[in-house]
């Protein structure tokens, strides 16, 4: 820990939330597209599994990364629809036929009428929170 404090740096570990890995891009594949770069070399103790890792990071497409990233996106769409769950199956919007056919975009948009929803489902929960506390306050102040 006395090195994340080191030269002005203020670095501190944090656990990463459960059952998230729907927008976590490092859950998504990033990770797993570099193992499976790093699993091709047979690595004997940890300078040669770095060196490994660093390789695999370096020879990783950039196409592997943007596809990564559209999944990113296109779960996050999803998420909206679902009211911020997470019951949903993860999309597939043919990012290999886009690409072979020079179609693959730099970010897919979400649509207006789920962005609507997004926000009509936010409002909605941030009036529910305000009656609960405004209920809790009255109830707190009856009871003295």
């Amino acid at each position: 820990m006395a090195a994340g404090r080191s030269g002005g740096w203020d670095i501190r570990m944090r656990c990463q939330p459960p059952n998230l890995p729907e927008l976590n891009v490092l859950d998504l594949g990033y990770f797993r597209s570099i193992q499976s770069l790093q699993y091709q070399t047979e690595c004997r103790g940890v300078e040669a599994l770095l060196d490994a890792v660093n390789n695999a990071f370096s020879t990783m497409k950039a196409d592997t990364l943007n596809k990564i990233f559209m999944t990113l996106q296109t779960c996050m769409e999803c998420i909206i629809r679902a009211n911020g769950g997470n019951n949903y199956k993860t999309p597939h919007r043919g990012k290999d036929a886009l690409k072979k056919a020079g179609q693959l975009p730099v970010s897919f948009a979400c649509s207006a009428e789920v962005y609507d929803q997004g926000v009509k489902f936010i409002r909605a929960a941030l009036e529910a929170k305000k009656a609960q506390e405004k209920k809790a306050a009255l109830e707190a102040r009856s009871k003295k």
